[in-house]
């Protein structure tokens, strides 16, 4: 953390974010009427995901005491999958390629407009191997009464 030259109002942070998930999706095996043996591949996959958060966090003396902040952001992660999602139709496999290790970027602003009301969006581009590439975009608005 670390003030930002003249303006005391206005902090940097530096933040590691770290997270591992289990997903055991299975999926019954399914038999088209021509005869064709289709099932599920990727089952108990499990998903870690090392990031590096760096946000600005602070306000506006116009917004002195209206408990109004604002905090924009870039995150860095690096995601891992144990297993590659995919189908096998009568004994041929077909999984999404490139999945396996991913890079993504994500910039964003997450702010409180008012006590209230929360608001948080962010553009996110996904890449890995084999030419796999994702982008994603987030609006979101949080009313709490």
């Amino acid at each position: 953390m670390g003030n930002l030259g003249r303006h005391e109002e206005l902090n940097w942070y530096v933040q590691p974010l770290i997270s591992a998930t289990w997903s055991g999706i299975r999926s019954d095996t399914h038999h088209e009427s021509n005869g064709t043996e289709i099932r599920g591949d990727g089952n108990d996959n499990i998903t870690t995901r090392l990031a590096l958060k760096s946000f600005l966090k602070g306000h506006s003396t116009l917004d002195e005491g209206k408990q109004r902040n604002f905090k924009p952001f870039v995150e860095t992660s690096w995601i891992h999958n144990t297993e590659l999602r995919g189908i096998t139709m009568d004994g041929v496999t077909v999984s999404q390629a490139g999945t396996r290790n991913i890079g993504e970027l994500k910039l964003g602003v997450e702010g409180r407009i008012a006590p209230e009301l929360n608001l948080t969006g962010y553009v996110s581009q996904k890449m890995g191997g084999k030419g796999y590439s994702e982008s994603q975009a987030m609006l979101g608005l949080k009313y709490s009464f």
